[in-house]
């Protein structure tokens, strides 16, 4: 394999959403789509490595502390400490033929939809 096929850097890559955590926005068997050059900002879902594991989460900024937070409520924040890295931003989604865009202004998600030739704004 030739350096220019593989990955490098900030580009982007895909993953498959595993468990109802992030439900209902990102259902299990969904493809997320993270790009590490996009900027982490409040209420952003974001991918993240700590010390235990790596997360798919919403990151959320509340009264100076950070946490990593799933969108059931059954699921308690993660607080984070020292030591975690970012691996990226979500920006896409996909899931039963329905595409979703993400962008993040002032602590606010932004969801676009694209179902099979259409392209509605939600949220």
């Amino acid at each position: 394999m030739k350096k220019s096929d593989t990955c490098v850097g900030n580009e982007p890559f895909a993953l498959m959403v595993l468990g109802d955590d992030m439900a209902p926005d990102f259902i299990n068997g969904a493809v997320i789509v993270v790009d590490l050059s996009e900027p982490l900002v409040n209420g952003a879902y974001v991918v993240i490595a700590t010390a235990e594991d790596v997360f798919f989460r919403q990151y959320v900024q509340e009264n100076g502390k950070s946490c990593l937070r799933a969108l059931s409520s059954e699921v308690a924040d993660i607080q984070l400490a020292d030591g975690w890295q970012l691996k990226g931003v979500v920006v896409q989604s996909r899931y039963n033929g329905q595409t979703c865009f993400y962008e993040y202004e002032n602590g606010k998600v932004q969801k676009y939809v694209k179902r099979r030739g259409r392209r509605n704004s939600l949220k």
